[in-house]
């Protein structure tokens, strides 16, 4: 941010809420950081500045929607809830896509994985020309992902072929 970082401006927010006389508030501001850092100190610094929780990255968007439901009492009713679907990325790579991806070196997984958790979009898009190899569906299923930034789904489907290659190895 271009005068405050985001410590200073929970810190400003809290000073105002304090300054503010008029007793029109309720409650303080539900203040949640989104942060790069998941080190203790850092997680301690962010909440003694006023913060009321706060997500570290890489986040999955079901974590952001669970801290608005808890701080703002938001209450979803999502798309897949009405359509009976397992959300875009079960859509977009189906059952058999998926198993395609169980067949993808581990190696590869990881490679991916690793890229998408810390937000690498150009390293994820290394790993899936590699992938592409494999199984050229796939990648382009991956890579349109990475592209819209839907590491979160990215996540999922890898954390579902981890399942089924544990599966497989045991059978």
């Amino acid at each position: 941010m271009p005068v405050l970082d985001g410590i200073g401006a929970t810190r400003e927010i809290r000073r105002r809420e304090r300054e503010d006389e008029s007793g029109d508030r309720d409650a303080p501001t539900p203040i949640i950081a989104l942060t790069a850092s998941a080190f203790d100190h850092d997680r301690d610094r962010i909440l003694d500045a006023g913060c009321d929780d706060y997500i570290p990255k890489p986040f999955r968007e079901a974590m952001v929607f669970e801290k608005l439901a808890v701080y703002a009492g938001a209450r979803y009713v999502f798309e897949n809830d009405l359509d009976g679907g397992s959300g875009q990325a079960s859509a977009a790579l189906s059952r058999p896509r998926r198993r395609a991806l169980a067949s993808v070196p581990r190696g590869q997984l990881e490679e991916l994985a690793a890229a998408v958790t810390i937000g690498d979009a150009s390293a994820a898009l290394d790993t899936i020309d590699g992938i592409r190899q494999t199984d050229a569906e796939t990648a382009d299923v991956l890579r349109d992902l990475v592209r819209n930034y839907r590491f979160d789904e990215i996540l999922d489907l890898l954390a579902e072929t981890e399942g089924s290659q544990a599966e497989t190895l045991a059978d």
